[in-house]
């Protein structure tokens, strides 16, 4: 008896360990922007790559969907919300290993040349995982 209950209870722990998904995070690579100076604004373009984000496959088709928006903090710490805003659907026959998240978008010239920060507000639509992350930018004239 003690053989069959000790069984059960292997079979019990193996069966739970098993089951447990991977949890796996947003995480970005990759970070790079820079700004010119555009007949007095700047243009700016910044990009990164979204990793661990959730798929769904259907017809033999992966897919997965991010929205995602970026903010300026500028040299002085004033934010600037939302200057750019974009949803990535993507679609692929295999799985997907990554998302290029890509901005441009123009802040106005009376802004000072320094530094300045770029949040990038991502947000997994499929499983409602959010990430902030950033990258400096550096305004100069």
């Amino acid at each position: 008896m003690k053989k069959i209950f000790t069984f059960l209870v292997l079979i019990l722990l193996f069966v739970i360990g098993c089951s447990k998904k991977n949890e796996v995070k947003l995480t970005t690579s990759g970070k790079n922007a820079f700004a010119a100076d555009v007949d007095g604004s700047w243009e700016v373009q910044a990009l990164t790559e979204l990793h661990g984000f959730d798929q769904q496959k259907k017809d033999g088709n992966y897919t997965a969907s991010i929205f995602y928006s970026v903010d300026v903090i500028t040299s002085d710490g004033k934010i600037l919300k939302s200057l750019f805003t974009k949803q990535v659907d993507k679609k692929e026959s295999e799985k997907i290993t990554g998302v290029k998240l890509e901005a441009q978008f123009n802040i106005n010239g009376s802004y000072p040349a320094g530094r300045y920060k770029l949040v990038f507000n991502i947000k997994d639509i499929l499983s409602n995982k959010t990430l902030k992350d950033t990258a400096s930018l550096k305004l100069e004239r």
